[in-house]
């Protein structure tokens, strides 16, 4: 993020580009966390969403290895997830137990939501590469986060 000849920010500049990142980061979660909660989804829910709309349908199995979570816990999720529509859960696989979890046409508006309000509050972060230029862009990021602008 820094470039190869820049040194990372130290003492205030450090603490201070710290401090900010914290505000936008929880921002970002508040802002995403409205979305979330007006299609009646967890952020667990949401992380299940997210892998079956970009990674294609999944069964409980694989959810549980790449989210790390217990199984019960994955069958948990997914049912919440049915029961708002989001996914449908089918047999399939080589087993005939495991179920196959994939995205609605209204889950896929949700995740698309969710995307779209993330990247409007965090996509200008990963293009700086001057520290210096960066703590300026998180500050008028920051203030225009909080209407401050």
């Amino acid at each position: 993020m820094y470039g190869h000849e820049l040194a990372p920010p130290r003492g205030t500049v450090a603490l201070d580009l710290a401090a900010t990142l914290i505000r936008v980061a929880n921002t970002m979660r508040t802002r995403l966390d409205e979305v979330l909660a007006r299609h009646r989804v967890s952020w667990a829910g949401y992380e299940v969403l997210d892998l079956v709309c970009t990674e294609g349908p999944m069964t409980y199995r694989a959810l549980a290895h790449t989210l790390d979570r217990h199984r019960t816990s994955v069958r948990s999720i997914v049912a919440g997830l049915v029961d708002v529509g989001h996914v449908t859960r089918s047999l399939g696989g080589h087993r005939s137990d495991e179920f196959v979890v994939e995205p609605t046409r209204p889950g896929r508006a949700v995740h698309e939501r969710a995307r779209r309000a993330l990247d409007a509050y965090g996509g200008d972060l990963l293009a700086l590469d001057d520290p210096g230029t960066m703590i300026d862009h998180l500050h008028a990021l920051d203030r225009a986060l909080r209407g401050r602008r």
